[in-house]
């Protein structure tokens, strides 16, 4: 089953008159694209990523709102996809991530075999 990365609807103004379009809310990456960016935001790292999450894919997952009216928020990883569960708060979804608590994780490639390591982030 393939991910559907959710919208976010964007809003601009041409000339006098006003227009929207939506784009994805994130882009995945390769692991070694992500981890260069990462590397390159130094000690802002902290500010964009769960630092203080399990890494997934040798990378640390990026923290989302819903943008909804709950607004619940949580973490992804920017390389495969893996999704927390959407907790109230930032707090609890950064337990859920840790905990392996998944809203979505990605289906193992054909002749893949996936072990207990692999969930250990």
């Amino acid at each position: 089953m393939e991910k559907q990365i959710p919208l976010v609807t964007w809003y601009g103004w041409h000339g006098d008159k006003p227009y929207s379009f939506k784009k994805p809310m994130y882009e995945l990456k390769t692991a070694e694209e992500e981890k260069a960016y990462q590397e390159k935001l130094g000690n802002l790292l902290s500010y964009y990523y769960g630092t203080n999450c399990k890494k997934c894919c040798g990378v640390y997952p990026a923290f989302f709102t819903e943008g909804t009216f709950r607004d619940y928020g949580y973490y992804v990883c920017l390389v495969c996809g893996r999704e927390s569960e959407h907790k109230v708060m930032s707090w609890m979804a950064r337990d859920s991530w840790n905990n392996g608590e998944y809203s979505w994780t990605p289906e193992p490639k054909e002749g893949e075999q996936l072990s207990i390591f692999d969930y250990e982030g």
